[in-house]
C-alpha cells in the first residue's frame, strides 16, 4: 500500500455477443442486423414468405423457439452467448373458394359452408325441396351434374379450383 492516499478504479465493459442470421434455402427470408450485441439489446427480425409458403417457426441455434412463435415480425432479446437466428418456411397448401347460390327458379334450397377449401376437402351440402319437389342436380361451375338426383345429403369433394354450386329442383308429381 502507498504511503500518500490513491484512488483505485475499474473500468467494466459490457461483453457483446455475436447474432448471426442464417438464411433458409427456400420459402423466405429473414430481414434483421446480424452484428455484435450485449446481453439485453432488443433485435427487431421480419420474415418475408415467397408465394406458396408458410412461416413454420423461428429457430434459434438451429432448434424451434416456442418463444419467437410463428409471428412474421419478432423482436428478439440477445441473451449471453452467441446465437444464429433462423426460420423455416413451409410449402402452404393451396385453397380455393367455395361459395353456393339459391336456385332462382325456386323449388327448394341449399346448404353448406362457403369458404376456402383445399383439393379433396370434403363438404357436406345439404338440399331441402319444397313440396312436392325433389333435387334434380347441382349446377357446378355452370355445368348441370344429374348424379345428385333425389339427394337431400350430398358429399362433395372439393376440386383444384374454385367453385359456384346451385342446384335445379324438379317437381315429382
Amino acid at each position: 500500500m502507498p504511503n500518500s492516499d490513491t484512488m483505485i478504479g475499474a473500468r467494466f465493459r459490457k461483453t457483446k455477443y455475436g447474432l448471426s442470421i442464417v438464411q433458409p434455402a427456400q420459402g423466405g427470408t429473414i430481414q434483421g442486423e446480424a452484428g455484435t450485441y450485449v446481453h439485453g439489446d432488443q433485435i427487431k427480425l421480419t420474415a418475408e414468405v415467397d408465394a406458396g409458403y408458410q412461416l413454420t417457426c423461428w429457430l434459434v441455434n438451429g432448434r424451434e423457439s416456442a418463444l419467437l412463435g410463428k409471428d412474421l415480425a419478432v423482436t428478439y432479446t440477445m441473451p449471453t452467448a452467441n446465437c444464429k437466428i433462423g426460420a423455416k418456411f413451409d410449402s402452404a397448401p393451396v385453397t380455393h373458394c367455395l361459395s353456393f347460390e339459391q336456385p332462382v327458379q325456386g323449388g327448394g334450397t341449399i346448404g353448406m359452408t362457403a369458404g376456402q377449401y383445399a383439393s379433396g376437402d370434403v363438404i357436406s351440402i345439404s338440399a331441402a325441396p319444397d313440396a312436392n319437389m325433389e333435387l334434380s342436380g347441382l349446377v357446378i361451375n355452370g355445368v348441370f351434374d344429374g348424379s345428385y338426383q333425389g339427394q337431400t345429403s350430398i358429399v362433395f369433394t372439393m376440386p383444384d379450383e374454385d367453385v359456384v354450386i346451385s342446384a335445379v329442383f324438379q317437381s315429382i308429381i
